[in-house]
């Protein structure tokens, strides 16, 4: 029973199941979000739906006819669904979806990781392990960990 509840609470909060055992973070693998996805055809409002239900400002699309994988965030809805006063039922999130990802190994260093944001100019990069897209890593990931840790800046030592 006790490892059942350790094992739930990795999933469902890894960063203080982290914290917990003594252990702490250095890999895109080690703060990323697991993968969530949906069809790319998926309504737009059942993609919210299911963001919001998981907690998520992003969702990844799962691949297109040409095999690409996409992403659509908050942000995507809101500019290109609701700016356009286009119904959230009506679109698919084929429609508006990213396609253009910038990714990083799951072993990848946290200062690996904090750089690729940078040099990308993006809020969210794809996790990959074996070329497969694993999950999602965030600038807000990234804070979390610095403030869960009170590593301050010393991310680099």
């Amino acid at each position: 029973k006790e490892r059942e509840a350790r094992e739930a609470r990795r999933v469902s909060d890894p960063m203080a199941a982290m914290k917990d055992s003594g252990r702490q973070p250095s890999t895109a693998a080690g703060i990323m979000s697991p993968l969530k996805s949906v069809p790319d055809t998926t309504s737009v409002a059942e993609a919210l739906q299911k963001m919001r239900d998981l907690g998520m400002r992003s969702i990844m699309i799962e691949p297109d006819a040409s095999g690409q994988w996409g992403i659509v965030t908050q942000r995507d809805v809101v500019t290109k669904v609701l700016g356009a006063n286009v119904s959230v039922n009506d679109t698919t999130v084929g429609d508006i979806a990213n396609r253009k990802l910038f990714s990083i190994p799951a072993d990848a260093t946290l200062p690996m990781v904090a750089e690729a944001l940078r040099q990308y100019d993006v809020r969210r990069l794809v996790v990959e392990a074996k070329g497969t897209p694993v999950g999602i890593v965030s600038q807000t990931d990234l804070i979390q960990v610095i403030e869960e840790f009170d590593w301050g800046w010393g991310l680099h030592e």
